[in-house]
């Protein structure tokens, strides 16, 4: 008796999971600079605030910004 494999091809697609938030955080890359935001669920407030840190540094305009969220894997219909 021989085992065999059944294939069976589904589409899938990906989107945020919707009962968890959306992280912001921003970070200064000036050099030797420590300043960072977050992290927050509002991502105006980060961007707010970076701009706000431009305004008072104005040599300090490069930031890393991440925006984190959980993702589900869902099948596409």
């Amino acid at each position: 008796m021989t085992t065999r494999a059944v294939l069976r091809y589904v589409k899938h697609t990906m989107r945020r999971h919707p009962q968890f938030e959306v992280t912001h955080t921003a970070r200064c890359l000036a050099a030797d600079c420590m300043w960072q935001v977050g992290p927050t669920d509002d991502g105006g407030l980060a961007d707010d605030a970076a701009m706000a840190h431009t305004g008072r540094n104005a040599d300090h305009d490069k930031f890393e910004r991440k925006i984190e969220f959980v993702a589900e894997v869902i099948r596409a219909d």
